[in-house]
Order: structure tokens, then C-alpha cells, then sequence
């Protein structure tokens, strides 16, 4: 994931979020403050049949399959433009 600000210089709170298909609370796939541009390569821990934690293994990527990814600036001067790139692998 790309993100940046049209002026390069302004801040602004940044959250990535999905809406899974089960249940009603949004998960944070990145979130944190951006000036200027900011990469991410988000992972995920992997957990075992019981929910818990897999802290043994390597993160995984996220697993999307047509869920609504949603992206929202706030704490932003209104006279920019924020951009937000996402890769998808297939």
C-alpha cells in the first residue's frame, strides 16, 4: 500500500479497514500518522482452530475475497487531496 498527500508536506491520521462478511466490527489492515507518503506491506498473525495466536510461525498476508476495503483520512488540512494505492495479488 502507497499513500500520499497532495501538497507532500501536510499530516493526516490514516486507517485501512475491511468489512468482513461476518459480523459488524470493521479490522484495521493499517492505520498510523502520514506526512508527506508512507509504504506499507501489512501482515497478518496467523492463529490456530481456537483463535489463538500462531507465534511460532511466519505472518500472513491479508486474505481478501471481495470484502469492502475502506480508506479514511482525518486530523487533514481540507485543501488537499490524499491518494491511497493498493496492490492486489491474485
Amino acid at each position: 500500500m502507497y499513500v500520499s498527500v497532495s501538497d507532500g508536506a501536510s499530516t493526516g491520521n490514516v486507517q485501512i479497514t475491511y468489512a468482513p462478511y461476518a459480523g459488524s466490527t470493521a479490522v484495521n489492515i493499517a492505520t498510523n500518522m502520514v506526512t508527506d507518503e508512507k509504504v506499507w506491506r501489512p501482515v497478518t498473525d496467523r492463529t490456530g482452530i481456537d483463535g489463538a495466536a500462531l507465534t511460532s510461525n511466519e505472518p500472513g498476508k491479508f486474505g481478501l475475497a471481495g470484502e469492502t476495503v475502506t480508506f479514511t483520512v482525518s486530523g487533514s488540512p481540507t485543501n488537499v487531496t490524499w491518494t491511497w494505492v493498493l496492490v492486489i495479488d491474485e
